[in-house]
C-alpha cells in the first residue's frame, strides 16, 4: 500500500513541475527543441541500425550459395568490420560539440581544422 501511495504522488509531481508558473516540464513536450532533438537522434539510430542490417543481408546472400565456407569466411569478415565500425562511429559524438564549440566562438578556421580532422580519422 505505501508504493502505491507512492507511485501514485510521484505520478502527480511529474504532471506539473512548474509549480505556480503551471508549465509542464515533463518531456516530450512537443515544443521546437523536441523536435530539434528527434531530427538529430533519427539519424544517429539509423546509423546504428545499419551494422546489423549490412550484416543481415550479407549472410542472406552468401547463405543463398550454399557453400559453407563461404559463410564462414563471411562471419570472420563481418567481426572485422563490425570492430571497425565500432571503433570509428565514435567520431560524430566526439567531433560535433567540437566544431559547435568552435563555430560558437566564430573561428572559422577552427572549424574547418575540426572537420577536416574529424574527415581525416574517419578515412
Amino acid at each position: 500500500r505505501l508504493t502505491k501511495r507512492h507511485s501514485s504522488a510521484s505520478l502527480e509531481s511529474l504532471k506539473v513541475v512548474g509549480g505556480e508558473t503551471g508549465k509542464n516540464l515533463v518531456l516530450p513536450r512537443g515544443d521546437a527543441l523536441d523536435g530539434t532533438i528527434t531530427k538529430l537522434a533519427v539519424p544517429a539510430v539509423l546509423n546504428f541500425l545499419i551494422l546489423p542490417l549490412v550484416g543481415t543481408v550479407d549472410t542472406l546472400w552468401v547463405g543463398k550459395l550454399g557453400d559453407p565456407t563461404a559463410l564462414a569466411a563471411l562471419g570472420a569478415a563481418n567481426q572485422v568490420f563490425s570492430s571497425i565500425f565500432f571503433v570509428v562511429s565514435f567520431v560524430p559524438s566526439v567531433v560535433t560539440p567540437l566544431v559547435a564549440a568552435a563555430h560558437a566562438s566564430g573561428d572559422e578556421t577552427l572549424v574547418r581544422k575540426r572537420v577536416r580532422d574529424a574527415l581525416w580519422i574517419s578515412t
